[in-house]
C-alpha cells in the first residue's frame, strides 16, 4: 500500500471514529416577544423551556424536560413608545407538556409528537411524520462562542402558510455532525443556536461527547393520526 492509499485509510477511519461518537446536550428554547413580533410577553412566558438532546449511529432526539402548565396572561398590544396609550388584552400561551423531534438520517425519517392541554384542560396531540426538512443555507463570515464552542453563522428563511420566517443559525466545523435542535439540520457542522427572527432563541446550554458510547434512540409513538408537515399547516 502507497503513502496516499495510507493516509486516505486513515482519513476514513478518523472519519468514522468522530461519526461513531454519541452527543448529549441540553437545549433552551426561550421565547422574547410574540411571534407577531409586535406584541410584548409576560417574564412568566418569557421562562425557557429545556430539552434534553441525545445523538448517536445517525439518529437524534430532542425531548422535552420541563413540564409548565398553560399560561393566561395580559399582554400589551401596540407600540411599546404609546405604551400607555394602548390596548391590553388577554392571552392564553398553550405550553406542550410531551414534545419529541426524532430524526432519522440514515432513513431520511423526521417525527414530531407534541401533547398540548389547553385552557379547558383538554389534551391535543400532534402526530407528524415526513422527511427531514431541507433549507437553503447562505453561509456568513461571522463568529460567535456558543457552549464553548466556536460557531459560524448561516441564515434562510422558513416558510409556514402565507408566513416568511427569517432564520438564523449558529452552526460549530469542529462538530462534525450535521444536525441540530427542533427540524433544523443541514449545514457543515453542528447547529448549536437557532435565531427566529428577534422572538425566539434556541440554543444548547450544554453538549458532550461520549466517544466509545453507542446509544440506542427509540422513534416516538403516535398518539394521533400521522400527517406531513404540509398537511399539519393546512390544519392549524
Amino acid at each position: 500500500m502507497n503513502r496516499n492509499s495510507c493516509l486516505l485509510v486513515l482519513l476514513i477511519l478518523s472519519n468514522f471514529s468522530v461519526f461513531s461518537q454519541s452527543l448529549k446536550g441540553v437545549v433552551s428554547k426561550t421565547n422574547i416577544r410574540s411571534a407577531a413580533g409586535n406584541t410584548e410577553i409576560s417574564d412568566k412566558v418569557k421562562k425557557p423551556k429545556y430539552y434534553g438532546y441525545t445523538y448517536s449511529n445517525g439518529v437524534s432526539l430532542l425531548k422535552l424536560i420541563s413540564n409548565e402548565g398553560t399560561t393566561i396572561d395580559t399582554t400589551f398590544v401596540g407600540d411599546e413608545k404609546l405604551k400607555d396609550k394602548g390596548l391590553e388584552t388577554v392571552y392564553t400561551y398553550i405550553k406542550s407538556h410531551e414534545e419529541n423531534y426524532y430524526k432519522n438520517f440514515n432513513t431520511n425519517l423526521y417525527r414530531l409528537e407534541v401533547s398540548k392541554r389547553n385552557k379547558n384542560q383538554i389534551n391535543k396531540n400532534v402526530s407528524i411524520k415526513d422527511t427531514i426538512p431541507v433549507y437553503n443555507w447562505s453561509l456568513e463570515n461571522l463568529n460567535q462562542t456558543i457552549a464553548g464552542y466556536n460557531c459560524k453563522k448561516a441564515t434562510t428563511i422558513k416558510t409556514v402558510g402565507p408566513r416568511v420566517i427569517n432564520i438564523t443559525a449558529w452552526y460549530c466545523e469542529d462538530l462534525p455532525i450535521s444536525d441540530g435542535p427542533m427540524d433544523y439540520s443541514g449545514l457543515p457542522g453542528m447547529i448549536l443556536q437557532i435565531e427566529v427572527e428577534k422572538n425566539t432563541i434556541i440554543k444548547f446550554e450544554k453538549l458532550k461527547y461520549f466517544k466509545s458510547e453507542n446509544i440506542e434512540i427509540v422513534e416516538p409513538t403516535n398518539k394521533t393520526k400521522m400527517l406531513t408537515i404540509q398537511e399539519y399547516i393546512k390544519t392549524r
